[in-house]
């Protein structure tokens, strides 16, 4: 099939769908478009490859605008410009956000990075694009960058001021620290952190009930058993058991992680327990806690699919259970301390 051909079969199979917003139809003829008349389709595969690259991190933080609670609308801006000589004097951001502040709206636009270094680098004409584009727009221009840890493949979010980027010899340059401390996601969009206390736990006890079968390999055996779960019970920070916790607080649990896996076997018993213990990170951002959650309800493997989570819009918990069950572990001595952040420096527009 030319290349044509195929565009015409996806405008018009778009076309008579309700959702006008299928990804796949989206990719391919962006792809298309892209590549002109070329029709190895080893070409076609390779751009759609990196268009899939580049577009989950700002599918993703959306979701978490979203999900969060306070904004009221995200979406995405056509970067196609016009005429060309424009790319010289303009950089059209990723988004267009409102969020509600003090029961006013608030709207921004938002470039999206994503990267593993600890500082955030941009050629002044990159910079001044950026500035410019939304100076005449009249609107901020903030900067939501995701940084990779080495603790989990689930990084941090920051959302600052795009003024909070300086100019050092030749680039403009923020590193991770100063993200941070003028992070806006918390102020603009609600997210806040938690900390667990230590001692906090599941525990389970299985019964084995039947051998199935047992196998030998390289000197390990291997068996299959029947079970039983007798008995599965929370503690708090006291060590106290805890039958039953509230979807937000099971959830600040799931998402709080590394923890500590204990096991006792025995010929009859299977005890199990998974403990937040001292000396590991027990906080839990609660924009963190949506993928992580995401992906422990996930039948992928791989990686999270974000463009069809923001589609379909599904997520494991509202924000606002995961809120009320934080305040709630505070009084069940679950929760240590509940965090509400703040910039350090507001930026003018929120001044008000």
């Amino acid at each position: 099939m030319e290349d044509s051909q195929l565009k015409e079969a996806i405008v018009v199979n778009a076309s008579t769908r309700k959702d006008l917003t299928d990804p796949n139809a989206h990719l391919i003829y962006e792809a298309l478009e892209q590549l002109g008349r070329s029709t190895d389709p080893q070409n076609l595969i390779d751009r759609i490859r990196r268009l899939e690259i580049g577009l989950p991190a700002e599918d993703e933080f959306s979701m978490l605008l979203g999900w969060l609670g306070k904004c009221k609308l995200v979406h995405k801006l056509d970067q196609l410009q016009t005429p060309p000589e424009s790319k010289s004097d303009y950089q059209v951001p990723d988004l267009l956000a409102i969020f509600e502040h003090n029961n006013k709206p608030i709207p921004v636009l938002i470039e999206v990075k994503s990267a593993k270094s600890n500082v955030l680098s941009w050629k002044p004409n990159y910079f001044e694009g950026l500035k410019r584009y939304g100076q005449e727009i009249g609107l901020p221009v903030l900067v939501a960058w995701k940084g990779e840890t080495s603790v989990t493949e689930f990084g941090f979010w920051s959302l600052f001021n795009l003024e909070n980027i300086k100019l050092a010899q030749k680039n403009y340059n923020i590193n991770r620290e100063t993200a941070m401390k003028e992070n806006l996601l918390g102020l603009l969009a609600g997210d806040f952190a938690v900390e667990l206390k230590d001692g906090v736990g599941l525990y389970l006890i299985i019964r084995k009930v039947e051998k199935l079968n047992e196998s030998k390999e390289d000197g390990q055996v291997n068996e299959t058993w029947r079970i039983r779960i007798e008995d599965a019970y929370y503690t708090n920070g006291d060590g106290e058991r805890v039958n039953n916790l509230d979807p937000g607080l099971w959830a600040l649990f799931i998402s709080a992680f590394p923890q500590e896996r204990q096991e006792e076997v025995d010929d009859t018993l299977h005890r199990l327990s998974f403990l937040v213990s001292s000396g590991v990170n027990t906080g839990v951002f609660a924009h963190r806690a949506l993928p992580i959650l995401l992906m422990f309800m996930s039948k992928e493997e791989d990686r999270l699919r974000w463009r069809d989570i923001l589609q379909n819009y599904r997520s494991p918990i509202d924000c606002q259970q995961l809120r009320t069950g934080a305040k709630n572990g505070i009084t069940q001595k679950i929760v240590r301390y509940v965090f509400n952040f703040v910039p350090q420096t507001k930026p003018d527009f929120l001044r008000d």
